[in-house]
């Protein structure tokens, strides 16, 4: 066979994909390609070395997470053919709120878990906060260890380096939910989004960790009766 034949039989067998945003504009594919090309840079820009099992996404979860990270330890990790991969996910109802940093905070997550520090539990720990500052990230203690993570001057003067895209986050989801009039359960959340609703009890308060992300539940404050 001819090398023109071949290259025509090679063109035959091609597979033609599309995509709404080939169409028309709606589509999360830009939030992804962004999100994964700051973790290149990041790793670039730190020599971080990190490790092919690494996978992202966008999805909603509860209205007070911006994001969560999922180590390939858990039962319920992403699975490509025969390796396990760890998650990080990025909050679609906060996809206007500073994503960049949402994503430095959950990669951090990742390099304290490739590196070994893989505490029960809350998982913003000292290693958390250190690994999270190299990142340029201001982090502060809150209720649930070192847990809260502000951008610093640096932050935003790397976000120059970076180049961010303008097209990258321009689809959100809705930060709202649907009230249930009747229920006076108190309404607790983990940081990936599950939600467990239970009786008040003074003398044995609620407490459990979510095997889905190993993270406390937290109550809603002032949302008894969220839907």
């Amino acid at each position: 066979m001819s090398e023109q034949e071949q290259n025509k039989n090679v063109e035959l067998n091609k597979i033609s994909v599309q995509t709404l945003n080939d169409k028309i504009s709606n589509s999360i594919k830009p939030s992804i390609e962004e999100t994964e090309r700051f973790i290149l840079f990041l790793n670039k820009k730190f020599n971080l070395g990190l490790a092919d099992n690494l996978i992202v996404n966008i999805q909603d979860t509860s209205i007070n997470t911006k994001g969560f990270f999922m180590p390939k330890e858990h039962k319920n990790h992403y699975q490509a053919e025969d390796k396990p991969l760890s998650y990080i996910c990025i909050s679609s109802l906060f996809l206007k709120d500073k994503p960049y940093e949402t994503i430095a905070h959950e990669l951090a997550h990742y390099i304290n878990e490739m590196e070994g520090h893989k505490p029960k539990g809350n998982y913003h720990t000292k290693y958390f906060k250190n690994t999270a500052e190299k990142l340029l990230l201001k982090v502060d203690k809150g209720h649930y260890g070192y847990n809260l993570t502000e951008e610093t001057e640096q932050f935003q003067e790397m976000l120059k380096e970076f180049k961010i895209s303008p097209d990258a986050f321009k689809i959100y989801q809705n930060k709202q939910e649907n009230q249930k009039a009747g229920s006076r359960n108190l309404l607790f959340m983990c940081e990936c989004g599950c939600k467990v609703r239970t009786a008040k009890n003074e003398d044995k308060p609620f407490m459990a960790i979510c095997e889905y992300c190993n993270t406390p539940f937290k109550q809603v404050e002032g949302q008894e009766d969220l839907g």
